[in-house]
């Protein structure tokens, strides 16, 4: 069990703000599965907007249909 959870706080009350990006900055936020098959996610923030990119690719499974 993840510590902190049974207890009924937050588990990642310690993570703080990531530091102000400086005028005309992208900040590009790595999501998860850098370098494994199905799970490449990312955020780009530039002033003020936030673009989620989801580039995850996935094997077929035998019984999905096939693409043309």
């Amino acid at each position: 069990m993840t510590a902190g959870v049974s207890t009924g706080q937050q588990p990642h009350l310690g993570l703080q703000a990531p530091p102000p990006r400086p005028p005309g900055a992208l900040r590009v936020i790595a999501l998860g599965g850098l370098g494994e098959i199905g799970r490449n996610m990312a955020v780009l923030e530039f002033a003020g907007q936030l673009l989620v990119i989801d580039c995850g690719v996935l094997s077929p499974r035998p019984n999905s249909p096939a693409s043309t």
